[in-house]
């Protein structure tokens, strides 16, 4: 089935749709057979692929996703797609502020709209209504998870890692929110009992209607933020690696951090340190230097040493260097209070930290490393 050069959801004559807010092209419960082509086409306003089959090949090549800036509403929505072949960069799909995250929000059609309207009146005449599954959305993470193994199945590394890193940004928010939620069902009961009525509970704090019950919601928030502490794997994964490499994607994100943590303890050191030289015949050649632990950085009462000459900056740099790539000639060690030794630990510890980044990161950003690795395991 051939879509290329297809605008979908283009306004084409407003006389005719002057009630839409909002245009949204809607694929759902779709099952394509053979080969569907999306080449060039261009996709208006919100766009929902829901429940949708791709048996062969899906070619999205040169397909653009135009949104309005104009209007907030428009959204996009994947949900329960498979792939047998994709043929799509991820950096073509809307930005992550676009997708949809729950069902709330899922994409409707006027089927959708009209099927709404007919339970809510039902219900309003007090007939039960069977739950519909099938307007529930997939998880945002379970949508990048996916799209993640189709990239790596066709060794698009990129592409990949984009998708990886969304996806862990989107667990990391579904976990929140979950908990939240589960901290707010478990002080439902308590909110009740203090008279809050529940449709006060569905509103926003900020409601004027609220007022009174301000103190009991102000309380209840009060709890479920100081429950949001290092309870989950999520919240840890983004302490360890998230902020600092991006899930161990963003190799350039770990250079900058190395720059600036470089730069920060050169200053301290040139500040605050006084250098000095080894003296003996000791091996002072430019190695990796991954067993010299932090004391030894300091200078002993010892003639072995002799305070140093070169300017003070070069000194600082070197050490700083040492310290944080594991990389030098070993010849250089400090004196200073207490306070320096513990600059340098802590410079210490950190360079290992780096440098597991950096060797994970590559792994995940290097073609060569990455294909030697996922050989091996």
């Amino acid at each position: 089935m051939d879509f290329s050069d297809v605008e979908f959801g283009r306004l084409i004559r407003q006389e005719r749709l002057e009630n839409v807010d909002n245009h949204a092209t809607i694929f759902r419960f779709v099952t394509f057979e053979s080969d569907v082509f999306f080449i060039r086409a261009n996709f208006y306003g919100s766009t929902s692929f829901e429940n949708v089959n791709f048996k062969r090949e899906a070619n999205f090549t040169n397909a653009e996703f135009i949104y309005n800036q104009d209007k907030a509403a428009n959204t996009f929505s994947l949900s329960y797609l498979n792939f047998k072949s994709l043929i799509l960069n991820f950096g073509q799909l809307p930005q992550q502020g676009n997708w949809v995250r729950n069902s709330d929000d899922r994409i409707k059609s006027y089927v959708d709209i009209v099927e709404e309207q007919e339970r809510k009146e039902h219900l309003e005449r007090g007939i039960k209504l069977e739950s519909m599954p099938e307007k529930e959305l997939q998880p945002l993470s379970q949508v990048l998870a996916g799209l993640e193994a189709t990239f790596r199945k066709e060794n698009r590394l990129d592409d990949r890692n984009r998708a990886y890193y969304h996806m862990k940004n989107a667990e990391f928010e579904e976990k929140t929110n979950e908990t939240s939620f589960e901290i707010a069902e478990q002080s439902l009961e308590n909110l009740k009992s203090e008279g809050v009525p529940d449709d006060v509970l569905k509103k926003t704090i900020g409601d004027e209607q609220t007022d009174k019950y301000k103190s009991s919601l102000l309380k209840h928030t009060k709890q479920v933020e100081k429950n949001w502490g290092l309870n989950t794997w999520e919240r840890w994964e983004w302490i360890l690696w998230g902020w600092s490499s991006g899930y161990g994607t963003k190799i350039w994100w770990l250079i900058g951090w190395y720059f600036g943590f470089f730069a920060l303890f050169t200053a301290i050191y040139w500040e605050l340190g006084i250098f000095y030289r080894t003296k003996t015949n000791e091996d002072s050649s430019f190695k990796l230097r991954l067993v010299v632990f932090p004391w030894q950085y300091f200078t002993p009462a010892s003639a072995k040493h002799a305070q140093s000459i070169t300017p003070k900056l070069i000194d600082a740099v070197r050490l700083s260097k040492e310290l944080i790539l594991k990389l030098g000639y070993g010849n250089i060690t400090i004196s200073g209070s207490n306070a320096i030794k513990t600059v340098v630990v802590i410079e210490w510890v950190l360079g290992f930290y780096l440098l597991a980044l950096l060797v994970i990161t590559l792994s995940y950003t290097s073609p060569l490393l990455n294909k030697l690795i996922s050989g091996v395991f």
